[in-house]
């Protein structure tokens, strides 16, 4: 299941950019980061209504696929697309499984710095 969830976001990436353009490091760091909210199994809270991880995830799929013209790093995206609402501007919120809340922002860049201290200096150079 996981690998479908990656193959149908890596396909949206791509076809705006070209059949035969591969991903930017960008473009691969906001897919995994995604892919970890969809796979957390956490509740995010968009303008006060909870929703399931797969839901936040589609969710911020599509807002990044709305404006990714105007995303060049992993950090844009997590600034600009999935710390808060473009509505109203309210944060977005993360609930633990053990009723912690902790903010999307923190949480993403966390995700994103464990991803790239995890990532081979050789692979994330490709």
């Amino acid at each position: 299941m996981k690998f479908l969830y990656l193959f149908m976001i890596a396909l949206l990436l791509a076809l705006p950019a070209g059949a035969n353009e591969a991903p930017t490091e960008a473009e691969r760091e906001i897919t995994y980061l995604i892919n970890e909210v969809r796979d957390s199994g956490q509740t995010f809270v968009r303008n006060g209504t909870p929703y399931p991880a797969a839901e936040a995830a589609d969710h911020l799929a599509m807002k990044y696929n709305r404006v990714k013209d105007h995303i060049a790093t992993a950090e844009d995206f997590i600034e600009k697309v999935a710390s808060k609402s473009s509505v109203t501007g309210q944060p977005y919120i993360i609930e633990g499984n053990d009723g912690s809340e902790v903010l999307a922002n923190a949480w993403l860049h966390e995700e994103l710095d464990r991803m790239r201290s995890e990532t081979p200096q050789s692979e994330s150079t490709k």
